[in-house]
């Protein structure tokens, strides 16, 4: 599982590969676990994607949203289980920024030992980091 993230971590650093990052920003990454064959968040999950989306949004601006899911291709039903979790998530975090457009959303296949069939991972490209060298989100407050 740990290895998972980490490469999950590498793959939203190679897709920013245009942004060059001069610093680094914990917390820019969410998870979502759902119910097996569920497709709706329960109400605890959306505050707390809220919280942590607003909180983000807020302190770095957003530059692009990106929703990812793992599938494992075994059936139509899976994938669209897959995509409805995600129209939900964009759905949710939608009504919290002005430009739809910046969400981009990803399907990939699992890799050897990925069990993770039910989650979805958001992860946040904040606005303050720019493509110029050496540039970095400044101190912001608390």
């Amino acid at each position: 599982m740990l290895f998972f993230r980490k490469a999950l971590l590498l793959f939203f650093l190679a897709l920013n590969a245009s942004c060059a990052l001069a610093c680094s920003i914990p917390g820019l990454e969410y998870e979502v676990d759902f119910k097996r064959e569920s497709e709706n968040l329960t109400l605890d999950q959306m505050r707390d994607i809220s919280m942590w989306f607003i909180d983000n949004r807020d302190r770095y601006g957003l530059r692009l949203v990106y929703i990812f899911a793992i599938d494992s291709g075994k059936s139509e039903k899976s994938k669209n289980i897959k995509n409805k979790r995600i129209e939900n998530i964009v759905k949710l975090l939608a009504v919290m920024t002005y430009d739809s457009s910046i969400f981009e959303k990803i399907i990939n296949k699992p890799t050897p030992g990925n069990d993770l069939e039910n989650s979805i991972y958001i992860s946040i490209q904040p606005s303050c980091i720019t493509s110029e060298i050496n540039s970095c989100c400044p101190q912001l407050k608390k």
